[in-house]
């Protein structure tokens, strides 16, 4: 168990002087990672996942992460846990926190016509910009107040359903679901079932720092859904920069293999991944932060088969929820083109370098005993692409650059032989031999 000296002024400033991160970031991870004790304890089923397990997989630690993602079938509530982990781990509240995701079911968009929609937890608001039939509640509501005409509204207990056959303007709720504002008339349809709708959840939990009088917060992101990786381990939750009594709680993440399939999905901003813009938010330092796991994950990897097969699923799960055109090929592509740009310092198909580039800027304060440089960032670029080109090619084999490799003599051939390319060969060999082994696939095809 994670020792209360942890979280003393004189333990996070020394290390975090050590590791040449900022104080308040290593604070705030070592906070994360006692709540994840606190659910690890409880009796919850769920694997860890996200950037933060990194910090458990790999050694030695390669980059702060500040959240808790975590991936459960469970459907029960998580407000009893959350609770008794506040009480015993000295947060001092924890807050539902309502995004506004068009993906999500706290915030859900309907761009086409649903028939019901069930609510297993409280959301916020649900817009409708077309019709639906009927809403299913099953959990309670206080008050509905109809600022336009309904035809019926059948209660059996708390609120079972509402069949609508007219126009309603807005549906308040004082209890398990907030508001939901119809733009449309509602009437039947069975085009889109709200099923598809990927189910999350997303919670702050508020600690006093103790490197000032401001109350701080860390995240924790929980996603309803059965597990798609085939293959996890249980660690340790315990680190270098961490000081334990007793026995250290045991939680389960996925191997690298499969964590590297899942953080590829994440790397492709016009598909599956971060967008390069959310709600007006340059998201780059978070895409750049899926690259330079996916960099540090590769040189772990060694069952690129079963990177493919986690790979697939997620992203056929992802494009699913945003009920995408795009298929898996789109979102290899997407991952190949962006890291590109990155490597090759080129804006290429539909890609944003400048919001790139200052996510190499911004990362930079999350990586742990040294900065993340250019010549780290083209590494790691050059290991994404030929990793998405690998499983775009249907390949198992990776060629690794080895220090004892001469890259004088390979050439590139086709699109990837530019000025930057030849420049890498005597700069950064091992991004060039990376790219080379991209240009050797891409010339097989």
């Amino acid at each position: 168990m994670i020792s209360e000296e942890c979280i003393t002024y004189d333990w996070i400033k020394s290390n975090s002087k050590k590791g040449h991160v900022q104080d308040i970031l290593l604070e705030k991870m070592i906070r994360a990672l006692i709540l994840l004790e606190g659910l690890a304890e409880s009796d919850l089923n769920f694997v860890f996942k996200g950037g933060t397990s990194l910090v458990l997989l790999l050694d030695p630690i390669r980059r702060l992460s500040i959240d808790i993602d975590i991936i459960t079938p469970d459907k029960n509530g998580l407000d009893e846990i959350l609770q008794k982990i506040c009480e015993d781990k000295g947060f001092l509240r924890y807050e539902r926190n309502f995004r506004q995701d068009p993906i999500s079911a706290e915030f859900v968009e309907f761009s086409e016509s649903v028939k019901s929609f069930d609510f297993t937890e409280s959301v916020k608001s649900i817009d409708f910009t077309e019709s639906v039939k009927s809403i299913d509640f099953t959990e309670s509501v206080k008050s509905i107040d109809f600022t336009e005409s309904v035809k019926s509204i059948d209660f059996t207990e708390s609120v079972k359903s509402i069949d609508f056959t007219e126009s309603v303007k807005s549906i308040d709720f004082t209890e398990s679901v907030k508001s939901i504002d119809f733009t449309e008339s509602v009437r039947s349809d069975e085009a889109v079932k709200a099923p598809a709708l990927i189910q999350k959840e997303h919670y702050k939990l508020y600690y006093e720092s103790v490197l000032g009088e401001n109350e701080e917060y860390v995240l924790l992101d929980v996603l309803r859904e059965e597990i798609l990786y085939t293959k996890t381990v249980f660690t340790d939750i315990f680190h270098e920069f961490l000081l334990t009594d007793g026995e250290n709680i045991i939680v389960q993440i996925p191997d690298c293999n499969n964590l590297l399939g899942d953080k590829l999905t994440a790397f492709a901003p016009n598909t599956s991944g971060i967008p390069y813009q959310k709600n007006g938010r340059d998201m780059g330092m978070e895409i750049i932060k899926q690259m330079f796991d996916i960099g540090c994950l590769f040189d772990e990897a060694d069952d690129m088969q079963v990177v493919a097969e986690v790979f697939t699923k997620f992203a056929e799960t992802e494009l699913s929820y945003r009920k995408s055109g795009a298929n898996c090929i789109d979102v290899l592509n997407d991952i190949i083109e962006t890291a590109l740009a990155i490597c090759l310092n080129e804006d290429r198909k539909n890609t944003n370098l400048k919001i790139l580039n200052r996510g190499l800027v911004s990362v930079r304060s999350y990586i742990f005993s040294g900065k993340f440089n250019m010549n780290q960032a083209l590494i790691a670029s050059s290991k994404t692409a030929y990793a998405a080109s690998i499983i775009k090619t249907d390949r198992v084999e990776i060629n690794r650059f080895k220090s004892a490799v001469n890259v004088k003599d390979l050439k590139i051939n086709g699109s990837l032989d530019t000025k930057t390319t030849r420049m890498l060969k005597k700069v950064n060999p091992e991004a060039f031999y990376y790219l080379y082994q991209i240009s050797l696939i891409s010339g097989e095809e």
